[in-house]
């Protein structure tokens, strides 16, 4: 086991989890296993606490589920009754096996467990660093038969030593050995995993409604949803949650500073779209468990020998310091909370609506309303490369506001980092990943840049590219802005009056013309998905990092990471939403709630409700047969 961090540092660390803080309690696990071959993400969802452990090579989440256990149970979590160890890897919810265990909160007094299998450990001797040593005794955990309720553990014998032999037994690749056989395991996880199908992504009382847009009748007698702001006063974040650990010291915002993705003006919005929230669509619910659909998902992956995976994010600002100095006193707070989920992808995408420049002043009339310019200082490319991104398109409304030459240091900038910079007009990006050639052209609703609203054009770039290029990957930002432009419709967009393009028929014409995955932004908020002849389309990704420079209120807060998992030939295999919030400052961090989920599978019902995708309760994305 790796050499233990400082006692006090530890100990912080342990007091940090005993609150119930999700990405302490994911550190201690990582530190309580040493083990590199295992990965934990953990969420918490009303009273029960879910460590999703992926094992990279040989071995199953079964082999470390009574450790986990043992680990999380000595913490003594308030407000917790229940843990649940889930397979985390990128499968069907229907084929991933999970274990439940009940959390007592005292260790005496307690009714039994019913008897579950027996677990049998080679135990050893070495002992856990002392910040990680048990504060109580520990009882033996055993699996939970699945026609058993689940009731409380028996009164513990003295087993304080059980976490520590547990999981140095495991660091030392000493398999946990069980008499319920591997197949009995899978068919449990499968007959819970229809019981629990709504415990992480289902609506919940502990949750604010979606939107206006999607669940207007869930909203609360005389509520209203968070729907821009003023410029002298910025609305409160009604969903605002506390910062993660290792946030900037900056407690508040200022007032006036939050600009990009204000909503839009009443007198602007059309009939459609007010009516659109009155009365939206019902959801069409799906099976969670159609073995049809899972053959589907595993005929396509056994005809994909290779599969290039994606992560892509939409609108990052690290910051400004032009006019008013708007940027972190530690670099290392802007990503350190996404970080580990952003980079596991052969390509890394977002867009970056800001420049890398040290041009003194900008052309734009930026005394006047709602007339901004936003500058990074051009060291902030390494800060981006740190994160993970390897393209980053710079076709947006922000790329010259510092002109020219801003526009042509922010690329050369990039560049420098070896990060591909999409978004010079009339030019194709090549870069190369798992040995194929990939091919990138970004768009906006500007003329400086390939523009959405020539379509004969862009139907020629992008056949270009297809000739080149084994997939192709084209990138928009263009839609009207604000916390209520969720809405996807077959129709042109305006903002303050701009023309901002029919989204829906530039992306489907790209893809019928050769694109292979479509990557919107620009809205500021998420948007559904499509599956168009095969190819995916994400029509907003929303905000993903606006440092004290984009709102947060209502879902301009909610975020995702958009994970594609495309074949050799660029057809969509399956994929996933990582659910991401912002912080009171901008910062992205992992969502326990899953809103960003939870918004975009029911926009994509509504909005598309024929497209042939099924987003489930974890997230996974996955074709329909």
């Amino acid at each position: 086991m790796p050499t233990p961090n400082p006692p006090a540092a530890s100990q912080s660390l342990k007091s940090q989890a005993q609150t119930g803080d999700v990405r302490a309690i994911e550190t201690l696990l990582a530190q309580s296993f040493g083990d590199s071959h295992l990965r934990f993400e953990v969420a918490r969802r009303g009273t029960t606490l879910y460590v999703f452990l992926t094992v990279l090579g040989e071995g199953h989440p079964a082999d470390h589920a009574s450790a986990v256990y043992a680990v999380v149970a000595d913490l003594a979590l308030q407000g917790l009754d229940r843990l649940e160890v889930i397979d985390g890897t990128n499968r069907p919810q229907v084929d991933r096996w999970r274990q439940p265990f009940y959390l007592p909160e005292t260790w005496t007094d307690s009714p039994p467990l019913p008897h579950g299998p027996s677990i049998e450990t080679e135990r050893q001797s070495p002992q856990l660093p002392e910040f990680l040593q048990p504060t109580k005794a520990i009882p033996t955990p055993a699996p939970i038969p699945a026609d058993t309720a689940l009731v409380a553990p028996p009164p513990p014998p003295a087993l304080g030593e059980r976490a520590a032999d547990l999981v140095q037994s495991l660091a030392r690749s000493k398999r946990i050995k069980s008499s319920l056989g591997l197949a009995a395991l899978i068919a449990l996880g499968l007959g819970l995993g229809a019981a629990v199908a709504q415990w992480r992504y289902g609506q919940s009382d502990s949750l604010a409604p979606l939107s206006s847009e999607v669940s207007a009748q869930e909203e609360a007698p005389g509520s209203a949803p968070p729907d821009g702001f003023s410029f002298d006063s910025p609305a409160p974040d009604t969903n605002f949650q506390a910062s993660p650990p290792g946030a900037d010291p900056v407690a508040a915002p200022e007032p006036g500073i939050y600009i990009d993705g204000i909503g839009e003006p009443e007198a602007e919005r059309s009939e459609e779209s007010v009516a659109a929230e009155a009365n939206p669509a019902p959801p069409q619910i799906t099976p969670i468990f159609d073995p049809r659909r899972l053959a589907a998902l595993n005929t396509n992956a056994l005809q994909a020998p290779t599969t290039l995976t994606i992560n892509a994010v939409g609108d990052v600002i690290p910051g400004t310091n032009y006019q008013t100095y708007r940027l972190p006193q530690d670099w290392q707070y802007l990503f350190g909370g996404i970080q580990y989920q952003l980079q596991q992808a052969d390509i890394v995408f977002g867009n970056f609506e800001s420049t890398l420049t040290e041009v003194r002043s900008s052309p734009k009339a930026t005394g006047r309303p709602n007339v901004f310019a936003f500058r990074t200082p051009p060291w902030y490319a390494s800060v981006l490369k740190v994160a993970g991104f390897n393209v980053m398109s710079v076709a947006n409304n922000h790329s010259f506001d510092f002109g020219e030459q801003g526009f042509i240091d922010t690329l050369a900038n990039l560049e420098q980092e070896g990060i591909k910079a999409v978004g010079r007009k009339g030019e194709i990006v090549y870069t190369e990943a798992k040995g194929l050639k990939l091919a990138f052209i970004g768009f906006s609703h500007l003329s400086q840049h390939n523009t959405v609203h020539d379509l004969d054009a862009a139907a020629a770039l992008v056949q270009e590219a297809e000739q080149n290029a084994d997939i192709v990957v084209v990138s928009f930002h263009a839609g009207k802005e604000g916390s209520d432009a969720t809405a996807t419709r077959d129709q042109t967009e305006y903002f303050f009056s701009e023309n901002r393009g029919n989204v829906v028929r530039f992306s489907r014409t790209v893809v019928d013309h050769g694109a292979d995955l479509v990557l919107g932004h620009g809205p500021h908020v998420p948007r559904a998905l499509e599956l168009h002849n095969g190819k995916l389309i994400a029509y907003s990704l929303g905000n993903f990092l606006g440092y004290r420079t984009l709102s947060t209120a209502g879902h301009l807060g909610t975020s995702l990471i958009l994970t594609a998992n495309l074949d050799g030939s660029g057809n969509f295999l399956n994929g996933r939403i990582v659910p991401v919030a912002l912080d009171r400052n901008g910062v992205p961090y992992l969502d326990d709630h899953f809103k960003g989920v939870t918004l975009v599978r029911s926009l994509t019902r509504r909005d598309f409700p024929d497209t042939p995708l099924t987003i489930d309760d974890d997230g996974y994305i996955w074709r329909n047969p």
